[in-house]
């Protein structure tokens, strides 16, 4: 849980239900975590969890912040007193000063949406001890919403945690904020802030790319804490901008920024090893690697650049998976996944079209009627899209980017079967709840990250008894392959040998 707290800062969190003896088991394991200042992947952060794990995450950025802030003052009094002393740097001990980077932010915070930075926000002003004034409220207000929360107490369905339904969901917006003693100011430059808000694509405008003639990235310098709320909804966004963004932070400035007193710098940041001392925390409802390599890429070489204090990693464990629940809820006949063999993730993309074109498509997929694609990545959809032609295969194909009219025109034709295939993209199942009318059978070009999207699917098959439904996995879906088939069935799964077909009915 949370220790080694001021007083004040402790009182303020019991007083907003941010204490050991209120937080469920997930959110003590979760603040636990953090108080070690180790990286942290956290993959609790389901609908239900949501509320708290954004309060959990908000506190221990507030006591860091607090800390900090507290320690500056405290040093500026002592050195005041050795300045009217008339004592020079030289002639004391100036190392217990030098509390200070080369920018003042302090913490980086990375949503996906604008009410969810207004979530962040509402728990940083009720956890600010000695609040007593919020400088450019209402501006915020208008901007970000006035609704007391981004999270819904209910949810029909999995997208309800996922995507806000309030004016303020867009994915384009960024907001600086310093914490005083007695107020707090939204809206302050970002070399005066001490936390920074943002979306990836928000921050990205200024970070901008290389090779970008104008891009502004030192305020970035002195990040001693970067936290990536819902990894799986960013990774759905654009997670090219997220990379981007951690390949300028902790940074060293070309030249020295105004304002920095480089007396009082850091140890650790005046000799560039300030990623070394960065936390970063991934928090997320769905895990895949892919977001271990916010982590990983800042380890480098034989580790010289990660974390000193090491990482932890917190998941939930899925006992039985969606596979269970669509034989026996759904009574889909057949569950299908056969085995890719793929030794190095580089080749995955070569060996799974290989697979699909020798193994199911010539034998199975080109004889039959009102079947359906779901592949995992657009790379791979633009791929299979373009077998498909070039074998004059019977198809039509939407994605993320179709439009409605386009949409609507290949799902009548693949209902009237004047097209008898219909390809898609999970990231268009993940955006929108589409029913497609006239599936039969269905085929998983590689593991869905979201298991709804997979008994969704099979929820609107035709004759459920006569489906036949097929994935495609390798040893690198372990993560997403657990969540369809379960811990106990997993093992079996991942040590089976190339190219055999396990079953499940």
């Amino acid at each position: 849980g949370f220790v080694d707290l001021l007083p004040k800062i402790q009182r303020s969190f019991e007083e907003n239900g941010c204490s050991n003896e209120v937080l469920s088991g997930k959110g003590r394991a979760l603040a636990s975590a953090l108080s070690t200042y180790s990286d942290v992947v956290y993959g609790g952060m389901d609908f239900e969890a949501q509320r708290e794990t954004r309060q959990v995450a908000m506190s221990h950025v507030m006591a860091h912040v607090v800390r900090a802030r507290n320690t500056v003052w405290k040093n500026n009094e002592k050195l005041r007193k050795h300045a009217l002393l008339g004592e020079k740097t030289e002639e004391f001990d100036s190392d217990p000063y030098r509390d200070q980077g080369f920018s003042r932010p302090r913490v980086l915070i990375l949503c996906p949406f604008r009410n969810v930075a207004r979530e962040y926000v509402q728990w940083l002003l009720k956890l600010a001890p000695n609040n007593q004034q919020t400088m450019n409220k209402k501006r915020f207000d208008d901007q970000f919403g006035t609704d007391e929360f981004s999270s819904k107490n209910e949810a029909t369905d999995w997208r309800d945690g996922i995507f806000p339904e309030d004016d303020f969901a867009d994915d384009d917006f960024r907001v600086g904020i310093q914490v005083g003693r007695r107020m707090v100011r939204l809206y302050a430059p970002f070399s005066a802030s001490d936390i920074i808000i943002a979306s990836p694509l928000g921050l990205r405008l200024i970070t901008g790319a290389e090779g970008d003639a104008k891009r502004e990235f030192d305020f970035l310098s002195s990040i001693e804490m970067v936290l990536l709320d819902r990894a799986d909804v960013l990774s759905m966004q654009n997670w090219d901008h997220v990379l981007e963004i951690l390949k300028v932070t902790n940074v060293q400035p070309s030249t020295l920024p105004e304002g920095a007193d480089i007396s009082r710098l850091r140890p650790w940041i005046a000799d560039g090893l300030a990623r070394r001392f960065r936390q970063t925390v991934v928090l997320t409802d769905t895990y895949n690697p892919l977001m271990d390599s916010v982590i990983h890429d800042t380890w480098g070489e034989e580790g010289k650049e990660g974390n000193w204090r090491g990482w932890i990693r917190i998941l939930p464990s899925t006992k039985l998976g969606t596979v269970a629940k669509c034989s026996v809820n759904l009574g889909i006949a057949k569950q299908l996944f056969m085995h890719v063999a793929v030794d190095d993730p580089s080749e995955a993309s070569d060996k799974y079209l290989k697979f699909f074109e020798e193994r199911y498509w010539k034998d199975i997929g080109a004889g039959l009627g009102r079947l359906a694609i779901c592949v995992s990545s657009y790379f791979e959809y633009l791929r299979l899209r373009a077998f498909l032609k070039k074998n004059d295969a019977s198809f039509v194909a939407i994605d993320e980017y179709s439009s409605n009219k386009s949409m609507g025109r290949a799902r009548q034709f693949f209902l009237t079967q004047q097209k008898k295939v219909i390809l898609m993209t999970e990231r268009l199942l993940w955006y929108r709840k589409l029913r497609i009318k006239g599936i039969q059978h269905y085929f998983f070009y590689g593991v869905p990250e979201r298991p709804e999207i997979y008994e969704d699917l099979l929820r609107d098959v035709r004759v459920p008894s006569q489906c036949y439904s097929t994935c495609l996995y390798s040893s690198c879906d372990g993560y997403a392959l657990e969540r369809l088939v379960g811990r106990e069935r997993l093992p079996k799964l991942l040590t089976a040998p190339p190219g055999k077909v396990s079953a499940f009915s």
